[in-house]
């Protein structure tokens, strides 16, 4: 691993440190990724691709407008099916968003903020049209570092509990392999599950 890669994985564990000790309320997160890649042009038979997350998460601030910060492994990929095969990318990232919260009430919050992710390991599976399989290791061929935007809506229905619904949109290119002429984003869906401890 690079200085640089081990400095920014460096900075996040630090900031995820840091609202920690700042926090009024931490916990648990667990639930479902929903996700697929924008690409520089049409791919034939792209679908989404189900995925999980889980982590930590921290809120600092006790008025209307909150701060969130969580810390979580995210599985993305996605699913792309042909007639002569069947292709499954499965990428495993150390995701780190940063959130603002306005909560409208005590039960309802709306979040917008941006994440990070780190790429820890990629696969990629294809299963051809005569059953045969083929599995291969892409970690090198999938960026290091992942960002962009989200936009979310968060529901606390019980004193412990919660729920959040995310939408994330990837700004940079995920896929490095020069010998191919094709740029991938990510975006995907989080619905999680929220335990406050």
């Amino acid at each position: 691993m690079s200085k640089l890669r081990i400095v920014l994985v460096f900075v996040a564990l630090m900031l995820l440190s840091y609202s920690g000790l700042q926090a009024q309320n931490w916990g648990l997160k667990a639930g479902m990724n929903v996700s697929t890649i924008r690409t520089s042009y049409e791919v034939v038979g792209d679908a989404a691709r189900p995925g999980w997350h889980a982590g930590v998460f921290s809120v600092a601030g006790d008025g209307a407008w909150q701060f969130q910060i969580e810390g979580m492994l995210s599985c993305l990929g996605t699913k792309v099916e042909t007639s002569s095969e069947i292709t499954t990318t499965r990428i495993l990232y150390l995701q780190v968003p940063l959130l603002l919260k306005y909560e409208a009430n005590d039960w309802l919050n709306f979040q917008l903020g941006v994440y990070t992710g780190f790429r820890l390991h990629g696969a990629r599976k294809v299963k051809y049209a005569d059953d045969t399989t083929e599995k291969n290791n892409i970690t090198d061929q999938v960026a290091f570092f992942d960002y962009g935007p989200l936009a979310g809506v968060g529901f606390k229905p019980f004193h412990n509990w919660g729920f959040e619904i995310k939408y994330n949109y990837g700004i940079p290119n995920s896929y490095t392999n020069s010998n191919v002429n094709l740029k991938t984003y990510n975006q995907f869906w989080q619905f999680s599950a929220l335990f406050y401890l």
